[in-house]
């Protein structure tokens, strides 16, 4: 009976133990085949199933735009579930958003990753998504209004129709040949990839830390960078289909691995030229930050370079007429640059719309312990016009985080030139005038009608002056307004991975802008008191009650100088004095030879 019982006994442990490895051999058919840290990089840490609802990626519906029926949309799925087809043929445009998260995966700095599938895009007037990450959380459970996917990131399109970069729902901007709002096609000089002889495309998207990279055919077609904001909030990997119009959307043979795998073995497009590290260029920084002192020449900006540390592209083209006309054929937007690369002109000829033009300097970033000043030219060609040069900015966020000063710099016919500072197109209160709206300046135009700009830019604090005309004559700085950029208070840089730009910017119908002559020094240049000086040129303020306060400095040191207000009913046109809320208010350096009027 003794034996019986342990026979019986033995059975019921063995059953046990085949039970177990059953449901572990099932559970292991949608799970991960190594975590991200035991895995070396190119192993292989998943294979992706669709249309499961257990284990590491449960793939479902997660908004619908057909008044919330995802069912018009009618995925299916191969036996194995490695492939899924979507069909729609609505009576009308209609969205469709179809994924999930991959459980235990997180994008960020030093994680790295690489996509590899297979797709079939309908050769109608169907669009699709195929995207990387996945929100951490969403704000509601209504399929239609989630705002989440705004923060998505991947390739959206057709391969061999259009392509782009993609943002949420929305097109984005690239490093090479993606333009915002714009598709890149075969008739304005992007790529288009030809079918492989079974009918699919051969697609992946990699990720190594903040930066993304997209291919398709093993060529790579563009890359684009993550924002700490954007992770913050979806910074889950995730795997995520989008499908737009009618048409057929088919994707297969998804594999995930740890590591930038595609760096490699991808070949580049003749689009892609890898600017920064360029041996052969002559466009370089002519110090390093590191090797050069106070007052060194760092870089003169080149507008015509095809390679090397700046190379200015398109941005955004976003006019209202413009349509889908690419920036190199748009006839309402025109880019002249001298044959020196020193001096560009911009022209807007048709109706309003948004162009930004520019780039990073690379190398020169922005710190809280460095010390830049920043020179310009300014010119705007046509009267009550306004045009913008920013100076810093985001590389992950490029112009919606680019600090600018904006306005009219000279004064043609009867428009009174005025500037205002902006982030992006945003205008923002300074901490002297602490005003959005436009204010007068008096600037001193030389021979060519140039306004001569200065920013200095120390750590994360700007001082914006312009070179105007004075009173008792002479000329003389005007420090225009100061901001800071790591001010939490205020609309900021993310203050982790900043960068001097030359970011141009137009807006208005028929206007017309040229810049010129823009150079970094290292070091703060805006100009100094001269320990000889102690007398302050006479300045004219209206009905003052009050006697301006004078300073002197040491050579080596900035002056700030102190604020003495006076009662006025206006200004008058001079650079010492500006009204803020019907006060005039005063501040006069002396210089050895100039003035620098500190407005408040």
């Amino acid at each position: 009976m003794k034996k019986i019982s342990a026979f019986l006994l033995v059975l019921v442990m063995v059953a046990s133990i085949i039970s177990t490895s059953i449901v572990v051999t099932s559970a292991a058919g949608n799970q991960l085949l190594k975590s991200y840290d035991a895995a070396a990089d190119g192993e292989l840490l998943y294979e992706v199933k669709f249309g499961e609802t257990e284990g590491v990626y449960k793939s479902a519906y997660i908004a619908a735009g057909n008044k919330n029926d995802p069912s018009t949309f009618n995925p299916t799925f191969s036996a194995d579930k490695r492939e899924m087809t979507i069909a729609y043929t609505p009576d009308s445009s209609r969205r469709i958003w179809y994924g999930g998260e991959i459980e235990g995966l997180t994008l960020g700095a030093g994680k790295n990753y690489t996509f590899t599938f297979k797709a079939n895009y309908d050769t109608g007037n169907s669009n699709a998504g195929v995207y990387f990450n996945f929100p951490n959380s969403f704000a509601s459970d209504d399929l239609v209004l989630r705002t989440e996917y705004n923060l998505l990131r991947g390739i959206y399109g057709t391969p061999d129709v259009r392509n782009t970069i993609a943002v949420g729902g929305g097109k984005g901007t690239g490093k090479y040949i993606s333009s915002d709002q714009r598709y890149i096609t075969a008739t304005n000089g992007g790529a288009v990839f030809a079918r492989n002889a079974d009918g699919w495309h051969d697609m992946a998207i990699e990720i190594e830390g903040y930066t993304y990279r997209l291919y398709v055919n093993n060529t790579l077609f563009d890359e684009a960078n993550l924002a700490d904001e954007n992770l913050a909030v979806a910074g889950k990997l995730g795997l995520v289909i989008y499908l737009y119009n009618s048409g057929t959307f088919s994707i297969k043979d998804v594999n995930l691995y740890k590591g930038a795998t595609m760096k490699g073995i991808a070949q580049k497009g003749a689009w892609v030229v890898d600017t920064p590290n360029n041996p052969n260029s002559t466009n370089k920084l002519l110090k390093t930050y590191a090797d050069a002192k106070d007052g060194d020449l760092l870089y003169e900006v080149v507008f015509n370079a095809a390679d090397g540390v700046y190379v200015p592209k398109v941005w955004d083209n976003n006019h209202k007429s413009g349509g889908d006309k690419p920036w190199a054929t748009d006839p309402l937007i025109d880019i002249e640059v001298s044959a020196d690369g020193k001096s560009v002109t911009f022209t807007n000829k048709g109706a309003d719309g948004s162009c930004w033009w520019g780039n990073v300097i690379n190398g020169l970033e922005v710190t809280k312990d460095t010390k830049y000043t920043y020179e310009f030219k300014a010119k705007n060609n046509i009267g009550g016009k306004q045009v913008g040069l920013g100076w810093v900015t985001d590389p992950n966020q490029m112009m919606k985080e680019c600090y600018n000063f904006y306005g009219r710099f000279s004064t043609v016919g009867d428009s009174q030139a005025q500037v205002v500072i902006e982030q992006c197109s945003s205008k923002i209160a300074g901490e002297l005038m602490g005003t959005t709206d436009y204010t007068p300046i008096f600037p001193l135009a030389d021979a060519d009608g140039f306004t001569n700009v200065k920013v200095e830019i120390d750590g994360f604090m700007f001082y914006v002056y312009y070179e105007c005309m004075y009173e008792a004559g002479g000329t003389t700085w005007t420090l225009f307004e100061q901001y800071d950029m790591a001010n939490p208070e205020k609309l900021s840089l993310s203050v982790k991975d900043n960068s001097l730009a030359a970011m141009f910017y137009i807006y208005n119908a028929n206007t017309s802008g040229t810049f010129k002559d823009v150079k970094i020094y290292k070091g703060l240049l805006a100009p100094k008191a001269s320990a000889e000086e102690t007398t302050t040129p006479e300045v004219t303020t209206p009905k003052e009650t009050t006697p301006a306060v004078t300073t002197t400095a040491t050579p080596s040191t900035t002056t700030k100088a102190p604020v003495v207000t006076t009662e006025a009913p206006k200004a008058e046109k001079g650079c010492g004095s500006v009204v803020v809320g019907g006060i005039a208010v005063v501040a006069i350096v002396t210089l050895a030879g100039v003035a620098v009027s500190k407005k408040h």
